[in-house]
């Protein structure tokens, strides 16, 4: 099945966040930052994360860690891909 989330829903559970990630990029003293994501399907959790490209670093690790720790809702699809950016 190919059943993807929408990004309405996507924004909808990331946006709850954004206080969480807008503190990475403080902490950091990064002003924005393109995050890519893989939403696994059944579960409704990220299982892979992209920041500005790369997998490492310390604002890859916070922006990691919250999106990680998010609950998507749950889809009878393999997996939604989405990327998005943020700014202070």
């Amino acid at each position: 099945n190919s059943e993807t989330l929408g990004m309405d829903k996507v924004y909808a559970v990331y946006s709850t966040r954004g206080a969480q990630l807008g503190g990475c990029l403080a902490s950091t003293g990064s002003h924005s930052a393109n995050i890519g994501i893989i939403i696994d399907g059944p579960s409704g959790r990220v299982n892979w994360v992209k920041v500005n490209g790369q997998a490492s670093g310390s604002l890859y690790n916070c922006i990691s860690r919250t999106m990680r720790a998010m609950q998507f809702p749950t889809i009878h699809g393999t997996r939604t891909r989405a990327e998005f950016d943020i700014s202070l």
